[in-house]
């Protein structure tokens, strides 16, 4: 990966990291992720494990793969797996999309109104 698409991959996570900071104020870049390849691309939004994806026009098989790769990260403190994306043709902020199992959205929204997270 070239330095322009580490460059695009940073940016787009600081902007996640703006976007959820309301929810999640520990939320930051994992910069451990290049040397562990730990899959988690932020620390501090637990439970949830975030992959985010940043292309020219995103594929279905990219986000079914961010969604692995969040899968495969996922600890005992980051246990539902999400992906995150945006493709280049959007403006910052706009058409951010996500990506997460229905029964774990559903799982984390209880346990969220029964005040357990």
């Amino acid at each position: 990966m070239g330095k322009k698409e580490r460059t695009k991959g940073a940016t787009f996570e600081n902007e996640v990291v703006k976007s959820i900071s309301p929810f999640f104020p520990d939320a930051k870049r994992n910069l451990d992720q290049y040397q562990q390849k730990d899959g988690r691309d932020f620390k501090g939004t637990e439970p949830l494990c975030i992959q985010a994806k940043r292309r020219k026009k995103t594929q279905l098989w990219e986000i079914k793969m961010g969604w692995i790769e969040a899968r495969e990260a996922s600890t005992i403190n980051y246990v539902y797996p999400v992906v995150v994306w945006r493709d280049d043709q959007t403006t910052p902020n706009e058409d951010i999309m996500c990506a997460m199992k229905l029964e774990h959205l559903i799982e984390w929204l209880c346990l969220q109104e029964d005040g357990l997270l």
